[in-house]
């Protein structure tokens, strides 16, 4: 018989390192398939405007097209996104020369490095939120006019904020300290992101889900470290 796939959509390379090996012996009886975007679909500013579904659909339709798959073999489709602090309101888009060359993550703010950057990451940020908002309450995506389960997950600010506490990480060294938290991580995966989540677990599956986004979506939840991945355990398991 064959193995259902689980597409698992995600930003950069260093989720692929953090997630392929575990995920393929946790769920041993899928074919898990990691679609790298290499950057972020969800607040893509300079591609040329288009519906959402639509720009998510061609990632997905192009990976089953180079692959020779089908939208029908799909268990499911998992989106990882960084939330990349943006629900916090413009008053907390701060420039300030001395803490940045570019742009900065804090506890209260987003640092950055003049006006024209204040306006870029404003407009990011109400891209990326309005994009959440649609994508994180829709559970089906269809799929060449088939519906297959989607469902889309956060770290806060981002991977590397909540696997080792760095939002600020260099682009050239997350590989290397993504792979030494793995050489150094002393219980499962699917545990540590539980330690790492505001969720209150006890609660039924669609309740934590809904409510893991509610809280996030307020004030300056999204510049702290949380995330809901731990929920897609629970979501893979409840459909295999």
């Amino acid at each position: 018989m064959t193995k259902k796939v689980i597409l698992v959509i995600v930003e950069g390379q260093t989720e692929q390192e953090v997630f392929n090996d575990y995920l393929e012996e946790r769920f041993s009886n899928a074919d898990v398939r990691i679609a790298v975007q290499y950057g972020d679909v969800l607040s893509a500013w300079n591609r040329k405007k288009e519906p959402l579904k639509k720009r998510i659909g061609q990632v997905i339709k192009e990976y089953l097209a180079k692959y020779k798959l089908l939208a029908r073999d799909l268990l499911t489709i998992v989106h990882i996104t960084d939330t990349d602090g943006c629900f916090v309101d413009a008053m907390h888009v701060i420039i300030d020369q001395e803490k940045t060359s570019g742009h900065m993550y804090t506890d209260e703010a987003i640092y950055v490095v003049n006006e024209k950057k204040k306006n870029d990451i404003e407009n990011r940020n109400e891209l990326k939120a309005r994009h959440i908002r649609t994508l994180a309450k829709d559970p089906l995506f269809k799929v060449n006019s088939v519906s297959v389960p989607y469902q889309l997950f956060y770290f806060s600010i981002n991977l590397d904020h909540v696997l080792w506490d760095e939002r600020n990480a260099k682009r050239e060294m997350k590989l290397e300290k993504a792979e030494t938290f793995l050489e150094n991580l002393t219980e499962p995966l699917e545990q540590f992101f539980k330690t790492c989540s505001s969720i209150n677990f006890t609660l039924p599956y669609e309740e934590k889900y809904e409510t893991s986004w509610n809280q996030l979506m307020m004030e300056e939840n999204s510049l702290q470290r949380d995330t809901n991945v731990s929920l897609l355990f629970e979501w893979v398991d409840q459909l295999s």
